[in-house]
């Protein structure tokens, strides 16, 4: 019995400092903050526990995937 509130008490404490990065990667997206990287291990938190949470961070990924291969195709230009 006591292992088991153990693990539950675990799993809230795991879930509210998820949901606890994710607000505060929110509310720092437009300061100077790294609000992105709290945000993003706030889901990576959270999908331990939570399906959505491991969908949306798998749509991060893939935007970051994107996004980086856009960024480094235009970085590198042809010497002429």
């Amino acid at each position: 019995m006591m292992f088991r509130a153990m693990q539950e008490a675990r799993r809230f404490a795991r879930n509210l400092f998820g949901f606890g990065l994710l607000m505060l990667g929110i509310i720092a997206i437009p300061t100077p903050v790294p609000g992105c990287l709290l945000f993003v291990l706030g889901l990576g938190t959270l999908a331990a526990e939570f399906e959505w949470a491991r969908k949306l961070l798998e749509r991060v990924k893939d935007v970051r995937a994107r996004l980086r291969g856009a960024f480094a195709a235009r970085r590198v230009a042809p010497d002429a």
